[in-house]
């Protein structure tokens, strides 16, 4: 249907039914994450009633190990009560792990995708979806760019949904940190990447 662009549209297609796939993932994410943020209060209260620190690790072994195992039952209790899931918020990263890594393995060096061509972002001349990003000029800039721009803008919406709950929140400024340093990770290993994967 799609001709010569065939290979382009079912990448496109892919990607948009596992985002679907995920979503449910994704829902419950942010609701972990939230409900992570509104306990941060409850969790340093846990910290500092079974506070413990180098000195006593040496001095007294038994003890802190003790307040420690203390401090993480009363932790897991106060998860469940609340029912938040530290965890909860790496599950859509591990669920499309594995996509991710069997289309890098598909497009990396697939002969089917040489010349592949898919609109202004490949030409048959200059190579086509299996080119590298840092060998195929303007249009992998722009694909960097892109992904680069959305990821950022995503994670600044979130954010910003939950700066009510952020505002004296220890986690704040690690997020603060990550919505900038993640976009620019992520955009310094995509040059090794094919188009195609970008």
């Amino acid at each position: 249907v799609c001709g010569v662009l065939s290979w382009g549209w079912s990448i496109v297609v892919l990607t948009l039914i596992v985002r679907v796939l995920l979503l449910p993932l994704a829902i419950k994410q942010t609701r972990s994450m939230k409900a992570m943020q509104q306990l941060q209060p409850q969790m340093k209260a846990i910290q500092d009633k079974y506070k413990t620190d180098r000195d006593m690790m040496r001095k007294d072994p038994e003890k802190y190990k003790a307040r420690k195992q203390k401090q993480q039952q009363e932790m897991m209790a106060l998860y469940q009560r609340e029912g938040a899931n530290p965890a909860a918020s790496c599950l859509p990263l591990l669920a499309q792990a594995p996509i991710f890594l069997a289309l890098f393995r598909t497009l990396n060096g697939n002969a089917d995708l040489t010349g592949a061509p898919f609109y202004f972002i490949t030409d048959v001349t200059a190579g086509g979806l299996e080119k590298v990003v840092s060998a195929a000029g303007w249009p992998g800039w722009l694909l960097i760019l892109m992904m680069s721009g959305t990821m950022f803008f995503s994670q600044k919406q979130m954010m910003a949904r939950n700066a009510a709950t952020m505002a004296d929140n220890p986690m704040a400024q690690q997020q603060k940190i990550l919505l900038y340093v993640m976009p620019v990770f992520l955009a310094a290993i995509s040059f090794q990447f094919p188009l195609g994967i970008l």
